[in-house]
């Protein structure tokens, strides 16, 4: 039996000017679970991340010396910035109803907006449509899965979209069923399919045990 640890990267800075970076509670998160993992998981054989920043701190932040080096994989995209979500025509009426405040109603926006997104409604700025991106991310898990020989874990540093649709396409689930999932991950939570030949597993998902209430963040 091998492991996929699926993880999401740590806080990045959603009301932040530049979204794509860590914040000082995103690097504590991930410096965290990588003490955790030396006692609770084994040493990984293969480390992945994909090419935003705040992922690829994040995975530098958690690797222990004995780990292979960081592998960089495109896939691991996630489907849309902040900025491009929040400058779609849902985003752009919520917002200009001003209802909640203005951080309450940023993420509110930006939550619509995935879904509408998800539900082929609407067509994100600079985005693959979600057909297009679940199909990518179901490629690329199967690949994974297919290529890693047995009793090997694997961790792969992503965002939660990507999470999110990874576990819709192993479930088989709809689409309407990812944004459910993703706006419950929280920031360096880990999502671990347990795999052997042709047969796959959900074993956990949204796990944050290695964090202390403190650290726990959904944005």
């Amino acid at each position: 039996m091998s492991r996929l640890i699926l993880m999401r990267h740590g806080q990045a800075s959603f009301t932040g000017e530049v979204y794509d970076a860590l914040s000082p509670l995103g690097f504590e998160q991930a410096t965290q679970v990588g003490r955790w993992w030396k006692t609770h998981k084994p040493v990984p054989d293969e480390v992945w991340t994909g090419p935003l920043r705040r992922q690829r701190e994040t995975a530098e932040s958690l690797a222990q010396a004995s780990w292979p080096a960081v592998r960089n994989e495109v896939r691991l995209d996630e489907f849309a910035d902040r900025d491009a979500i929040l400058d779609s025509p849902e985003a752009r009426r919520l917002l200009a109803q001003q209802r909640l405040g203005e951080v309450a109603d940023r993420i509110q926006a930006y939550q619509s907006a995935i879904e509408a997104w998800t539900a082929g409604r609407v067509q994100l700025p600079g985005t693959l449509p979600i057909e297009t991106f679940r199909a990518r991310i179901a490629a690329w898990l199967e690949e994974c899965l297919s290529r890693t020989g047995s009793g090997r874990t694997v961790l792969a540093v992503t965002s939660a979209g990507v999470i999110a649709t990874a576990v819709a396409a192993l479930l088989e689930a709809p689409n309407p069923a990812i944004p459910r999932v993703l706006r419950v991950l929280r920031n360096a939570s880990m999502t671990e399919i347990l795999f052997s030949g042709s047969m796959r597993s959900l074993n956990s998902i949204n796990d944050v045990q290695a964090l202390s209430e403190q650290q726990l963040t959904l944005m």
